[in-house]
């Protein structure tokens, strides 16, 4: 991740093995300096066929391009201005999610849009401090308890962060 004047990005490469298949070579997602997102893009290649994602946010909108086994879609979604960009299968992403989680307080409810699919709620529940040992140092981790309020019902998540919230 790196900041500038303008926000943040977030880049990424990355590989899933089988049985998803799943190859990154382009993960990048921007946010404004007061965390708006304000574009996602993924070119990757999901079981040996293109998945190409291009979406970008502005005035409460997501509007995505996907190509994907050789067809494009064009799709439009309201979302809130300050919507986590979550798309599926892409945890690079969590970043932003990492670093919002240490300003808020538990019972808080959060938009997460899971490109480009639908916006959903994200649920802040407790969160605990606990010590990691690694062979190199210890580690102060916090994990934290969510709720996604997917269309199909409730889904309890936990996301763990160092101590620099990341």
């Amino acid at each position: 991740m790196v900041s500038g004047p303008t926000g943040w990005t977030i880049r990424a490469t990355g590989r899933i093995g089988v049985p998803i298949n799943l190859s990154t070579t382009r993960f990048e997602v921007s946010y404004d300096a007061n965390w708006h997102p304000v574009s996602l893009i993924v070119e990757s290649s999901l079981r040996g066929q293109p998945l190409l994602l291009n979406t970008t946010f502005s005035n409460g909108a997501a509007a995505s391009s996907l190509t994907q086994g050789g067809q494009q879609t064009q799709k439009t979604d309201k979302v809130a201005p300050d919507t986590v960009v979550l798309p599926n299968m892409f945890f690079a992403a969590y970043e932003a999610l990492a670093l919002r989680l240490g300003s808020v307080k538990p019972g808080t409810e959060l938009k997460a849009y899971i490109a480009p699919q639908v916006e959903v709620g994200l649920l802040v529940g407790s969160s605990s401090e606990e010590r990691i040992k690694t062979s190199s140092r210890a580690i102060t981790a916090r994990r934290y308890n969510l709720t996604v309020a997917n269309p199909a019902g409730s889904l309890p998540i936990e996301l763990w962060t160092d101590e620099d919230g990341r």
